[in-house]
């Protein structure tokens, strides 16, 4: 948020945007309403005017509505609220849980699958011998 937050008030509802998203992943409803109750009274008596403070009270509506039905989607909104108050704290718009699809840094060669650590040429290979009859031959040539 660009307006500075006070480090409490931001303390306070990282935990409860945290709280509330644990809550709706495990489709704890009534828990994730009376989280919100306490992030709306933070945000109308501690968050400084502006659009950030909109922004939180747009998300709070946008649980409201799809927390019985979509509570996936509900802690989504509420992950990303945290995000919106805690980007002071890990720079802007960082969500250090979140990947963008780096792979912290390492390098895999072409055709490497990342899997198992072997590339798909000696995956099949290994299907091959795996399909092989005892006698070196395959079933097909045992008929």
């Amino acid at each position: 948020m660009s307006e500075e937050l006070p480090p409490d008030v931001r303390a306070t509802l990282v935990r409860l945007f945290e709280e509330a998203a644990e809550d709706a992943r495990t489709r704890d409803e009534e828990s994730v309403r009376t989280r919100l109750e306490t992030v709306e009274a933070v945000t109308d008596d501690d968050v400084p005017p502006g659009s950030g403070k909109e922004r939180l009270r747009h998300g709070c509506a946008q649980v409201r509505k799809t927390v019985e039905n979509e509570p996936l989607v509900a802690a989504e909104y509420l992950q990303a609220m945290r995000r919106l108050v805690d980007e002071d704290a890990d720079g802007p718009g960082v969500d250090v849980d979140s990947r963008d699809g780096d792979d912290g840094g390492e390098e895999r060669d072409e055709g490497e699958s990342g899997l198992d650590g072997g590339t798909p040429d000696e995956d099949e290979e290994e299907d091959a011998d795996e399909d092989a009859a005892p006698d070196g031959g395959t079933d097909a040539d045992s008929s």
